[in-house]
């Protein structure tokens, strides 16, 4: 994810570009190729996500990706995955960190990013 946040920074920078939406002859929103004043980092947040099943350096590298910008998966019932010993490996992954960090990961981001109404 750090690399793909660094490519669409470089592309937009080397033209002078942002993704900003704009209005094109046809009524059509466009997100590429309009000026703004806004890095492209801004648009990152809330609207790109990753996710993983085993990723001890994505845990590691959390703090450049972004804690609201990840999703654990158990990619139920894909044997290729963690499943069924997914909560083996949380446990292992988030050792070391906070039950907030936790519940984002495993959770919170999630519900926030399906718009879930989980009140």
């Amino acid at each position: 994810m750090t690399f793909l946040s660094r490519r669409i920074r470089d592309y937009a920078s080397s033209r002078n570009r942002c993704l900003a939406p704009r209005s094109t002859n046809n009524g059509t929103k466009s997100r590429i190729g309009t000026s703004s004043s806004e890095p492209p980092s801004t648009y990152y947040k809330g609207r790109i996500f990753g996710c993983f099943t085993n990723d001890v350096h994505g845990m590691a590298s959390i703090d450049a990706v972004g804690e609201d910008n990840v999703c654990f998966e158990t990619d139920y019932p894909h044997t290729d995955t963690t499943w069924p010993n997914s909560k083996e490996y949380v446990e292992k992954m988030l050792a070391d960190f906070d039950d907030n960090l936790a519940y984002k990961v495993l959770r919170g981001n999630a519900i926030r990013m399906l718009e879930l109404d989980r009140t």
